[in-house]
């Protein structure tokens, strides 16, 4: 009992530091332990995720699965879970997601991969949207492991790649995903993978993150329901 009401307590500060936009985003491993919560997971999962958009911020959390949240090399040789934070191909370069989990239904309605990138710089000195898109790519290629004729291609899940870039000069959300040129339309049942950068200035009063996030859900209600959540299972990783 003592455990959960650490927990709590951490989720509540957590949560309403973000709200009232005094988190420093800067520090990463407390960036990544509050977006690795399910509870945020799920609001920002129901404002850039259209598959998902019509659910409660409840039901997206109970959607979420195991959360990865990268903090330390995978051991090459050690044993790895089908989702890993890591992604290695043999004369790649291993990378790490910050954040990666699966977002899916009991019926299998739905079934999506997300990854949520914390980004210190807007410009890091490289193109920011190449390496969200390399990010999206391989998180999407790596579901199969070996390509071969009898690859399941109908297997691959959609990928969805979050990337928060804090002390930006602009504040904007943009969207890259496939479009049908002839309809001009994108279809989210046919969309690969997305990438959505959602950039935050570092000195606004309201930035991007803290508007939506009290737009999608107003304080008071977003807090009561830390508090009220009847099942408190998700641990705050550190």
């Amino acid at each position: 009992m003592q455990d959960i009401r650490k927990d709590k307590q951490e989720l509540s500060n957590h949560v309403r530091r973000l709200i009232n936009s005094n988190l420093d985003l800067s520090y990463d491993t407390e960036a990544k332990n509050l977006f690795g919560n399910k509870e945020v997971l799920s609001v920002i999962a129901k404002y850039v995720i259209p598959e998902v958009k019509d659910y409660s911020y409840e039901e997206i959390a109970t959607m979420i699965g195991n959360v990865n949240i990268s903090k330390e090399e995978v051991a090459v040789n050690g044993p790895i879970e089908r989702l890993e934070s890591e992604s290695k191909y043999v004369g790649e370069k291993t990378i790490f997601y910050d954040i990666k989990t699966t977002i899916h239904t009991n019926d299998g309605a739905i079934e999506l991969i997300l990854n949520v990138e914390i980004q210190r710089k807007a410009n890091p000195g490289y193109n920011l949207k190449m390496r969200g898109s390399y990010y999206v790519a391989r998180a999407f290629s790596e579901q199969l492991k070996d390509i071969s004729d009898d690859a399941n291609y109908d297997k691959l899940k959609k990928v969805y790649s979050v990337w928060i870039v804090t002390n930006s000069p602009k504040e904007e959300i943009v969207k890259y995903s496939f479009m049908n040129t002839k309809t001009r339309n994108i279809d989210p049942m046919n969309d690969p993978f997305s990438l959505i950068m959602i950039y935050m200035k570092a000195t606004s009063q309201k930035p991007c993150l803290h508007e939506f996030m009290t737009t999608a859900h107003e304080r008071e209600k977003l807090l009561k329901r830390v508090y009220q959540r009847l099942s408190w299972k998700t641990t705050i990783k550190r």
